[in-house]
């Protein structure tokens, strides 16, 4: 899989002008090795530097777009979260790595696959299991600002959400 992801970059690379490379690298694919330092001071300029770093917020934009173009080409919704599940997952596969877009990842395929099963879907249940999980695989995440920072402010937004549906 490693070998095809350089492969595929190496080819982007090729086709597109560096400025662009670096944008759609850093953005999309979340690979901070090729960020480049014109790209990093326009960000800084604008006070959007934080665009550049990985979060769940860029696998909820694609699945955002996914879902609309599914949606206007197939009606079968079983189908539909098949193959929102199988781009998610080729997407996961060729990004780079955080904590922040993993999670939102795997809360998402959770979700998914309960709305598969017609199973009831609580949010904070299903982030609690994926922050047990992480830990887990990698109990050292627990020291890592990243990691207790994405889950805390997910768990207080989850909780906020929550309270405002019970209200």
């Amino acid at each position: 899989i490693n070998n095809k992801k350089n492969q595929i970059y190496n080819s982007l690379k090729k086709k597109l002008s560096k400025k662009s490379f670096s944008y759609l690298s850093t953005i999309f694919f979340g690979n901070k090795n090729l960020r480049d330092n014109d790209v990093r001071n326009i960000f800084k300029t604008w006070g959007l530097t934080h665009y550049l770093a990985r979060s769940g917020l860029h696998i909820v934009i694609f699945i955002l777009i996914w879902t609309l173009i599914l949606n206007i080409f197939i009606s079968n919704i079983y189908l539909r979260i098949l193959l929102l599940l199988l781009l998610s997952i080729v997407y996961s596969t060729f990004s780079w790595p955080s904590i922040s877009f993993y999670r939102a990842f795997y809360v998402f395929f959770i979700v998914q696959i309960g709305k598969l099963l017609n199973k009831q879907i609580s949010f904070l249940h299903i982030l609690s299991i994926v922050c047990l999980l992480t830990l887990l695989l990698n109990p050292y995440q627990l020291f890592f600002l990243d990691f207790q920072l994405s889950f805390a402010l997910t768990f207080t937004l989850g909780l906020i959400n929550f309270q405002a549906k019970q209200s």
